[in-house]
């Protein structure tokens, strides 16, 4: 595949320098027919792409966060955008998606404030920024082990704020 197809299957616009240009035009990819190149030849030669980046509205909470490199942020940035519902248990948000996908190896049930979290088994985003019901401590712990698959960009602790039935929009930043 081409780099152009290849940044944008991993969901993120092709950043190009002037070495890029003239790595295609020694290729033969500017200008004519794309040269095929793999992933790990996009990331190391191109320097990768731009990363992507979402928003979160919840009430009147704004949340940005950037998207990890993870089947799970593939899965729910292919579903852009979504409108849910917010839901609170304890220190926490967490609202339906319309994503089904699988547990990942390094699924967890405790995250660090800033974490965002898929639920596999309710097909729900969950976002804690402090302890829930069943958290020891100070801890944030989540009801059961969850896919990591975002980084707040802004302080989740405005979360704080959003009231169950509070309407939920998550978009691209773009």
């Amino acid at each position: 595949m081409d780099v152009f197809t290849a940044c944008l299957k991993i969901g993120c616009r092709p950043v190009l320098t002037e070495f890029d240009l003239a790595l295609g035009q020694k290729r033969g990819t500017v200008g004519g027919d794309r040269a095929s190149v793999n992933m790990r030849e996009l990331r190391s030669v191109t320097g990768d792409c731009a990363m992507r980046q979402i928003r979160i509205e919840a009430g009147n909470v704004v949340l940005m966060a950037e998207l990890l490199d993870t089947p799970t942020a593939d899965a729910i940035y292919r579903v852009l955008p979504i409108q849910s519902t917010a839901r609170t248990w304890g220190q926490e948000i967490y609202f339906a998606t319309p994503v089904k996908t699988a547990l990942e190896g390094d699924a967890r049930d405790v995250v660090e404030a800033g974490e965002l979290a898929f639920w596999v088994e309710g097909s729900a985003i969950a976002i804690g920024f402090g302890p829930t019901p069943i958290s020891k401590g100070d801890e944030i712990r989540l009801a059961a082990r969850t896919n990591i698959w975002a980084k707040a960009l802004t302080d989740v602790q405005t979360l704080g704020a959003v009231n169950p039935g509070d309407r939920i929009t998550v978009d691209t930043a773009d």
